[in-house]
């Protein structure tokens, strides 16, 4: 599987010929490239050898006339019989696999790239590092990790529309996560993590949506904008409305006032009037009369 994604080429799990078992270290480290040593296999000898050394750090299985023997305790090894080999290396380091996948289609049909990353180790025990070894192999294994990352990736795609892609990246790591772990365990391997690092539409369906996310932006802008100013202009019509109704309060109190003062002038009046045409009207008799 050659798909890249932004320059990230599709890793892949080899198995490493080397000459001595202290080169088991060098042959792990080994990168710039997308191959991941996950086993180092020492050459075979011919004959007895005076010493070997053992690396430590790592599963060393061992045998003997080719029959699994369990691990090979590290440190120096005197005399070292021809019948006697260190098999696999196996690493115990946590390894970062890439796999990104091109043109899976979502619920609607639309194409979109996906770049997974995860992380995964062979153990912790030694029981983990044989079975891997001798139940499933390097090759068969990144053939299986392959195949299940494409077929898991594909499957939870195609069951969502193309706008909710970014927003499953988490759902999609956990399912993915719990699927790998079951399937992986038995034989020696222990998933730890799935990331969904990146996602990618169609080059004019991501424009269009772009440009939707930013009219949507500016339209809820300016709809805050307005709601601001008719809150604004609410206040102050209701401030003038407050105004003008104290205003004629106070006019209506004043014409109130005019209006009794007048009244109480204008009885006053009369009363003094009537007082008058009283007076006129009664004239003492004279007293001859």
């Amino acid at each position: 599987m050659t798909s890249t994604f932004d320059g990230v080429e599709h890793s892949r799990c080899v198995q490493t010929r080397i000459s001595a078992p202290t080169d088991a270290a060098a042959a792990f480290m080994t990168s710039g490239t997308r191959d991941i040593t996950l086993v180092a296999v020492p050459s075979d000898t011919c004959c007895c050898v005076q010493f070997v050394s053992i690396p430590s750090g790592f599963f060393v299985l061992g045998q003997r006339w080719h029959k699994n023997i369990g691990a090979l305790d590290p440190g120096f090894k005197m005399c070292w019989p021809f019948y006697y080999r260190a098999s696999h290396i196996v690493t115990r380091a946590t390894v970062t696999y890439s796999a990104p996948s091109r043109q899976v289609p979502c619920a609607d049909n639309v194409m979109v790239d996906i770049n997974l990353s995860l992380t995964f180790s062979i153990g912790p025990s030694l029981e983990d590092a044989e079975a891997f070894i001798y139940t499933l192999g390097c090759t068969r294994f990144d053939e299986f990790l392959a195949a299940e990352v494409e077929e898991g990736v594909r499957g939870l795609v195609y069951s969502v529309t193309h706008d909710r892609v970014n927003d499953l990246r988490e759902e999609f790591a956990q399912s993915m996560l719990a699927s790998l772990s079951n399937k992986f365990r038995p034989f020696g391997v222990q998933i730890k993590n799935v990331k969904v690092t990146e996602t990618r539409l169609p080059r004019n369906l991501a424009k269009s949506l772009e440009d939707t996310t930013t009219n949507r932006t500016k339209i809820s802008e300016v709809a805050k904008r307005h709601e601001n100013t008719i809150r604004v202009l609410q206040d102050e019509a209701s401030q003038e409305l407050e105004q003008v109704v104290r205003t004629n309060s106070r006019k209506k109190q004043d014409l109130l006032a005019q209006c009794t003062g007048t009244r109480s002038s204008t009885r006053r009046s009369s009363t003094r009037w009537s007082a008058r045409r009283a007076c006129r009207r009664w004239r003492p008799s004279p007293p001859w009369t």
